[in-house]
């Protein structure tokens, strides 16, 4: 990680001269911007993992309607056996894990200025995770198939959210159209969890009970934003 941050350290240095006598391109009207965000900091071993795309539209040039998408999907198998000859029997596994978010938000650009560009608006999001599970039992000739849908074989349910959000952000366009930028936002957040149902043994249980879980938060994302605007 630290060879990593020292190596961006010495391109930006090396780059930073010749970017600075570069003129740049702030937001007209009529402009759209692309950027993705990555996550650099993260612990997991994933060093730069790009978390969600987002697009803005400039009615003017302080003006911008913007569109986040965001996905993601894991799935995990295993398999085991046990027993040896008749009594042999194979289990196979399989978990299924994602989620799905989209928001939709106004921007108003107060401050473009030389390389500066400062904004603030409100967005309103909506978000599916998905999960579901998979057992497969393969003992004397036979197979048992169980099913887990909207939720795992540990009781994790699937969920369905509303969050809204109000941000302050900043860009600092490099070279033309290239900018790098931060945000810092207040967000509430609602889920729902959705209805579960479990097949086991050729008999199915549904889970109908809901929890909704609210949350609230101010937060800083520890983000590299990086877009275009053209």
């Amino acid at each position: 990680m630290k060879k990593v941050v020292m190596l961006v350290a010495v391109a930006a240095t090396l780059c930073s001269g010749n970017a600075m006598a570069q003129k740049v391109n702030l937001p007209e009207k009529g402009d759209f911007s692309m950027e993705v965000q990555f996550k650099p900091f993260k612990s997991d071993g994933n060093a730069f993992s790009m978390e969600g795309l987002k697009l803005r539209y400039f009615m003017s040039g302080k003006d911008a309607l913007r569109l986040t998408l965001g996905f993601g999907m894991d799935s995990d198998k295993s398999s085991s056996e046990t027993g040896e000859g008749d009594y042999k029997q194979e289990n196979e596994s399989t978990r299924k894990t994602g989620n799905f978010n989209i928001a939709l938000g106004y921007e108003r650009h107060f401050v473009t200025k030389g390389r500066l560009d400062f904004y603030g608006g409100a967005q309103i999001g909506f978000s599916k995770d998905f999960r579901s599970e998979e057992k497969i039992t393969s003992f004397d000739k036979k197979k048992e198939t169980d099913t887990w849908t909207n939720m795992t074989k540990d009781g994790e349910r699937a969920k369905f959210g509303v969050d809204f959000s109000l941000f302050t952000g900043l860009d600092f366009y490099v070279y033309k159209g290239l900018f790098l930028g931060t945000e810092l936002g207040l967000n509430v957040s609602s889920k729902k969890t959705c209805e579960g149902e479990a097949t086991i043994g050729g008999t199915t249980t549904k889970f109908e009970d809901e929890r909704t879980q609210v949350h609230a938060d101010i937060s800083v994302v520890p983000a590299i934003r990086l877009g275009w605007t053209f």
